[in-house]
Order: C-alpha cells, then structure tokens, then sequence
C-alpha cells in the first residue's frame, strides 16, 4: 500500500491489523471474517505490520535487542510449563539476526545502541 502521508494508510492498517476498531466495511483475510478482530488473531493469520515510527510503536527502548525480538511472538517461546525456553529463544534470535546481518555484538545490548537501519531490522525479525 502507498500514498501520501496523511490519506489514511496508516489508519487502514490498522483496522486490517485490528489495532483500530472498523467504523464500516469488514476485513476479510484467507475467506476469514475478523473484522474488529484483536492484533493476535490477525498475525496468527500470518498478517504482519511493520510501524512507520520504529521508536515510538515498533521497539521498546528500554529493553535489549533480544527482548525486542521476541516480543511480538513470545508465546512461541514458551515451554510447556509456561516459562520461557531460553534454548529456543537463543536459537531463533542467533538465526533472526544471522539472516538480516544485523550487527549487533551481543543480543543484550540495549536496543537504543544499534543504528537506525538496524533497529529496523530488529522490527522486522
């Protein structure tokens, strides 16, 4: 999607992420109705949003690189116990960051001492 800043992308994508309740219309996704649906059940169908302001929606300063990446998808790091497998996180953080070449020396830096194009990366893992 494009256009200028200011004719409603942002506001469509979120109602199409179920960050904005719909004033009318419907959201349909895979045949799915999941208008004014909640944000997890949206990504559960595999829609994504990358944030314009990566600072203020897309990252949380105050916490590490790692922290920042698994966040939108923590659940997925639980064990079976409801605590967080760190064996797992660790993989997918090592891989996530390998595949974006994110440079980073170590994940548990602080998500503020990487650059602005790694941040973005960071948002997108």
């Amino acid at each position: 999607m494009a256009g200028v800043q200011g004719n409603g992308q942002t506001e469509l994508v979120e109602v199409l992420t179920g960050l904005r309740p719909a004033i009318g219309g419907s959201v349909k996704i895979g045949g799915q109705d999941v208008t004014n649906a909640q944000p997890r059940t949206v990504t559960e169908l595999g829609v994504a949003h990358i944030p314009e302001d990566r600072q203020r929606e897309g990252l949380v300063q105050c916490l590490s690189v790692a922290d920042n990446m698994i966040l939108a998808s923590l659940r997925n790091y639980l064990s079976r116990f409801r605590y967080l497998s760190s064996g797992k996180e660790r993989s997918s953080i090592t891989q996530m960051i390998k595949y974006l070449l994110i440079k980073v020396s170590n994940p548990q830096n602080l998500i503020s001492s990487l650059s602005g194009g790694n941040q973005q990366k960071v948002v997108v893992a």
